[in-house]
């Protein structure tokens, strides 16, 4: 038995516009709606035609910047008056010192002399 029915796919769409989601967290709805016209069909409670339509929704679109937090411009070296190091210099490229693996021992060492 099929029935006809005209799901409001368009007007749950908009609905889901209006929320302030991230454009993925809006698709992912969008995904769960197609998720559950499949289950319909599969079901034999929508036919072939109109399933299709009610699953061609556009996706959001949209562009999230990445999280972070603020620097200061004096953190990364723009506005202050001190040297800068070139990127390209081998300052630059040349890994913090380590600390000598042994120095615990030579400092308890010292210690134990005196």
């Amino acid at each position: 038995m099929t029935t006809t029915l005209r799901w409001p796919t368009a007007w749950i769409r908009e609905q889901i516009d209006q929320m302030d989601w991230s454009p993925a967290y809006r698709n992912k709805h969008l995904a769960a709606l197609r998720g559950v016209l499949k289950e319909a069909w599969k079901l034999g409670l929508l036919s072939t035609d109109d399933h299709q339509r009610a699953v061609a929704l556009a996706p959001f679109g949209g562009h999230r910047e990445p999280t972070g937090q603020h620097v200061p411009d004096i953190v990364i070296g723009r506005g202050d008056k001190q040297r800068r190091i070139p990127v390209n210099s081998s300052a630059a490229r040349r890994p913090p010192p380590r600390p000598h693996r042994h120095a615990p021992a030579v400092h308890h060492a010292r210690a134990a002399a005196t």
